[in-house]
């Protein structure tokens, strides 16, 4: 079994109605817990190396506490970020659509949903890249696809967009039933008609819309 279907797996108990999905959850804890440390202890170690991924990444994990007793002693430090933003460089490749000027605020849940996919789409795409040059098997569907991207830019921006919806409908086959993002498309209906009265395929053919505009306007010249 892959160290990617195990994790799956053990997902699937922690999900389950079964008695032992306590177990799993705990586990699944520790694991989160423990690869969080792994990360950032590699990442300080060899930057070079892992700045390939972070940047395109829109977010990096990070071990933290909302306890109001731990909060003041686990909160990212200082040195944490200057690190993630100098070192790594995170989100770097991100930088044109998470413009200060741009229309697309990253306030709104369709963009924050851009960002992520752009950066989804940018680690497949280097992934695909590396596994070519190893003269590994490449993962298929749109991974595979993403492998063959050009550089992320206006002239190729409808290409990743494509891709980058495939991506999004693996994970969210059903987006109309995301609360936030119906919520927006609702909120920015020029005729007034909020998203409840919309048909769930009418709402699902916005979202997709939104998204893909999202990263088209959005992309470096």
């Amino acid at each position: 079994m892959s160290i990617a279907k195990g994790l799956e797996q053990l997902a699937l108990h922690a999900e389950s109605d079964s008695p032992l999905n306590f177990i799993a959850q705990g586990q699944l804890l520790d694991l989160a817990s423990d690869l969080v440390h792994r990360i950032n202890r590699l990442a300080t170690a060899k930057p070079e190396q892992w700045r390939e991924h972070s940047e395109g990444a829109s977010s990096w994990p990070v071990n933290a506490s909302l306890h109001p007793y731990m909060i003041k002693g686990m909160e990212p430090s200082a040195q944490l970020r200057d690190f993630l933003e100098n070192t790594l460089h995170l989100g770097r490749q991100l930088v044109p659509i998470t413009d200060i000027n741009s229309k697309w605020k990253v306030t709104s849940p369709i963009t924050r949903e851009a960002i992520s996919l752009v950066g989804h789409v940018w680690k497949a795409r280097n992934a695909a890249y590396f596994c070519r040059t190893q003269n590994l098997e490449i993962a298929d569907g749109w991974r595979k696809t993403a492998g063959d991207l050009p550089e992320w830019n206006k002239d190729s921006a409808k290409k990743w967009a494509t891709v980058a919806e495939q991506a999004f409908l693996e994970s969210y086959p059903n987006p109309e039933q995301i609360q936030e993002l119906a919520d927006e498309i609702g909120a920015h209906r020029e005729d007034g008609i909020t998203a409840e009265f919309m048909s769930p395929g009418k709402l699902r053919d916005r979202i997709l819309h939104r998204l893909s505009k999202a990263i088209c306007d959005n992309a470096p010249k």
